[in-house]
This record gives structure tokens, C-alpha cells and sequence, in this order.
């Protein structure tokens, strides 16, 4: 808009200069020259100012093209560099994001790899001196010899389970486990998950209230096997952070094509800041640290790919001191 003020506007004054000088010159030559010389110098006067006017307009034309352009380019150019700027920005916040990340993975898998090797190296050291006490002959009796290697035993069997967890979750991480898909009954499946447990729940006095008593619950279409270790990881997390003689719920409903499961436990409950982190790989909460020394904090992050890999939601509620439901749905076969 600028710019063709601008040219308007010394168009307008070129032309009143040109025509001054014209009149100015005619009342010259006319009181100097004859008529027809006169009227012949007009002509040739009139296509010259004439010539002049197009070739300033032809000038200021080319001229305003050329500066429309290089307003145009500057304008481009500087959109551009605004552009990179906020792409520069943004890469720099993902780069620090993903910074953060490393360093929190990094912190994880060395607490991680320090209780590894602690629960590792208590249950080995059991083994060594129980076995290092029956070939010294130190115990004679039958009953202790079979008392220590039942203790012996036991911590074999942490070692595995430790171990299988470390496998299981470094497979659903790389999407290499295989899942086998079949109708199945989940209160078979729940049924031998709680006997399994039994020895635990028992020696906490805690009892089991199944709500739903539907034996005509629809199957759901899952592998059992990975279904069986959603439970229990679930149901070994409710017995361990419950207090004694204290009491674990379990419900089901039917909520369109699926059946959704509570597990609901009255113990410790989770702390509002460590709830965002409760599905990581190798996280523990500080007060679960506390109750229970022993733990990969990798429990719940399996129970989470398994149910993502069927399908399902999982979600927990729960609050500090006053215990925790978690819900996860099945797909109905």
C-alpha cells in the first residue's frame, strides 16, 4: 500500500515539473519564434513529455516489481528462519526430554541390578552354606537335614522366579513372547491361583471374598497361562502389602464384549506421587520397600503388556494407608 502511495505520488509530481517547464518554454519561443515553428515544436515537445511520462512509469514499474520481490524473498526468509527456530526449540526440548528419560532408565536399571544381585546373592549364599553344612557332616539329624534343604530349596526357587521375571519382561520389551489364544474358563484359572497361594495366605490369616459367584461367567479368549500371572502377580501384590488377618476382595462384571475384574486389597496403598510410575519396568514404591525388602518391580509392568496384548484396560485406584483396587478387562470369547 506503501509503495504505491509512493509512486502515485511522484507520478503526480514528474508530471506537473514536465508540464511547468512545457508552458513555460512555449511562452519563451512563442514571443521569440514564429507560429508554425511553434506549433512543430509543440508536436515534437508534446511526444517527448509524453515519452518521458512512460518511460518514468516503465522505471517505477520495473523498480516497484523489484522491490515487491525482495519484500517478498525477506518476508519468505524470515518465515523460514522462524520456522527452524521453533523447530530448533522443539528439538531441543525433545532432546532434553529424551535426556531425562536415559538418565531415569539409567537410574532404574542400576537399582534394579543392585537388588538383582542382592536377592540373588542371599538366596545362593543360603544354598552354599546349607550344602556346605551337610557335606562338613555339621548336621546329623535326618528332620534338620531335611529342614535345611527344604530352606535350601525354597531359595533355589526364588532364584528361578527371579530369573523367569527377568526373561518374561526382557520378552513382552522386545515383542518376542508368544501368546497362544484359546476359550477359556477364568474361574479354573483364578481357582488354581489361589491354591497356589494358599501357604501365603494362610500365613497372614487373609481372607479371599470373591463377590461375583457366577459359575456361568462367559470364557474369555486369552492365554491362559499369561492370565494365570496377571492374578498372580496381582493377588501375591495384595497378600504382601496387606496387613494380617486382613482381607482381599475380587469382583467381576460383564460390561459390553468384555469382563471386567477388580482386585481390591486393604493395606498399604500407593502414594499420590509414585502413582504415575507404577506400570514402569524395575519401579518399587518407597513404602513397598519398606514392608517388603525383596522384589523386582517388575511384576506390574508384565501384568500391563499382558493385558495390552489381549486387548484390555488395566487402571488401579488407591489411596496412602488405606489400600488399592486394581480393574483390568478381558475380551469375552
Amino acid at each position: 500500500m506503501k509503495n504505491n502511495n509512493l509512486k502515485n505520488f511522484i507520478n503526480i509530481k514528474i508530471f506537473i515539473l514536465i508540464t511547468l517547464l512545457y508552458i513555460f518554454l512555449l511562452y519563451i519561443l512563442n514571443s521569440i519564434l514564429d507560429y508554425k515553428f511553434i506549433n512543430n515544436l509543440f508536436i515534437i515537445i508534446f511526444f517527448i513529455i509524453i515519452f518521458q511520462i512512460l518511460y518514468t512509469k516503465f522505471i517505477l514499474y520495473k523498480y516497484s516489481k523489484i522491490h515487491n520481490l525482495l519484500i517478498e524473498k525477506n518476508e519468505s526468509s524470515i518465515r523460514d528462519q522462524d520456522h527452524i527456530s521453533k523447530m530448533l526449540i522443539r528439538r531441543d526440548l525433545e532432546l532434553t526430554r529424551a535426556n531425562e528419560n536415559l538418565q531415569k532408565l539409567d537410574k532404574m536399571k542400576s537399582e534394579f541390578i543392585s537388588t538383582a544381585a542382592h536377592q540373588l546373592r542371599t538366596p545362593l549364599s543360603g544354598i552354599k552354606w546349607t550344602l556346605s553344612m551337610i557335606l562338613n557332616n555339621d548336621i546329623k539329624e535326618k528332620n534338620e537335614q531335611k529342614a535345611f534343604l527344604m530352606k535350601a530349596y525354597e531359595s533355589n526357587d526364588r532364584i528361578i522366579n527371579l530369573v523367569n521375571d527377568m526373561l518374561v519382561a526382557d520378552r513382552v520389551e522386545s515383542s518376542t513372547e508368544k501368546y497362544n489364544f484359546v476359550p477359556t474358563d477364568i474361574f479354573v484359572v483364578l481357582d488354581s491361583v489361589i491354591l497356589d497361594l494358599l501357604p501365603q495366605i494362610n500365613k497372614k490369616n487373609i481372607l479371599i471374598n470373591i463377590k461375583s459367584n457366577n459359575k456361568n461367567m462367559p470364557k474369555i479368549y486369552a492365554d491362559s497361562l499369561k492370565i494365570r500371572s496377571v492374578f498372580q502377580n496381582l493377588l501375591e501384590n495384595s497378600i504382601k502389602y496387606s496387613k494380617e488377618n486382613g482381607k482381599i476382595d475380587l469382583d467381576f462384571v460383564i460390561r459390553d464384549n468384555f469382563i471386567q475384574f477388580s482386585i481390591r486389597d486393604y493395606g498399604i496403598g500407593i502414594p499420590e506421587s509414585q502413582k504415575k510410575n507404577i506400570f514402569s519396568k524395575f519401579f518399587r514404591g518407597e513404602n513397598a520397600k519398606r514392608i517388603v525388602a525383596d522384589g523386582t518391580g517388575l511384576g506390574l509392568f508384565i501384568v500391563n503388556s499382558v493385558i495390552e496384548k489381549h486387548e484390555g484396560k488395566i487402571w488401579f485406584d488407591s489411596e496412602e494407608n488405606k489400600g488399592t483396587i486394581f480393574y483390568f478387562t478381558l475380551p469375552i470369547y
